[in-house]
């Protein structure tokens, strides 16, 4: 036992042994330090304009113009006390004479606003028509009720603004 120490003892002390016993150096870390920094710095780089091609191609102007649009329209055809109970016939002729400038939206815009059913049947609509297949339309969807028959379980006023 006493020669198999021995041997070990001398393994251990051999002048062949060129790895340093004193761990990891300061460059050693700050080399490691660097790399992460490098890779979290360029994920970031990286990754918002990854989701680029699915972000709408509508600036917030006109999204907010459409949502001030169905705003109006909600707010100035609710029955009193009521909430997101629409009179019809008010609805119809704010439809039919749809003021836009009130919602800030300027000449140049076309704007269209539509009523559908709970089974996306077209129920009104007012403004322009909306053409199929345009780009940069901003959106916005309301759900509402009205005491009448077509409304009664629910339709969404759809408002499109575009150029």
């Amino acid at each position: 036992m006493d020669r198999l120490l021995s041997s070990l003892a001398h393994i251990r002390s051999s002048p062949c042994d060129s790895t340093p016993s004193r761990g990891q150096t300061p460059v050693d870390y700050l080399i490691g330090i660097s790399l992460v920094l490098v890779t979290i710095l360029g994920t970031f780089a990286v990754v918002p304009t990854v989701f680029d091609p699915f972000e709408p191609a509508v600036s917030p102007d006109k999204q907010s113009m459409a949502d001030g649009l169905a705003d109006d329209l909600i707010a100035n055809n609710t029955y009193p006390g009521e909430t997101r109970t629409l009179n019809r016939t008010d609805l119809d002729i704010s439809l039919n004479v749809l003021d836009t400038a009130d919602a800030g939206i300027p000449d140049r815009e076309r704007v269209n606003v539509t009523i559908q059913n709970g089974t996306g049947s077209r129920v009104a609509s007012g403004g322009e028509p909306f053409p199929p297949n345009v780009g940069g339309v901003a959106t916005s969807a309301r759900t509402f009720t009205t005491h009448g028959q077509a409304c009664e379980a629910g339709c969404q006023l759809i408002v499109r603004v575009w150029d």
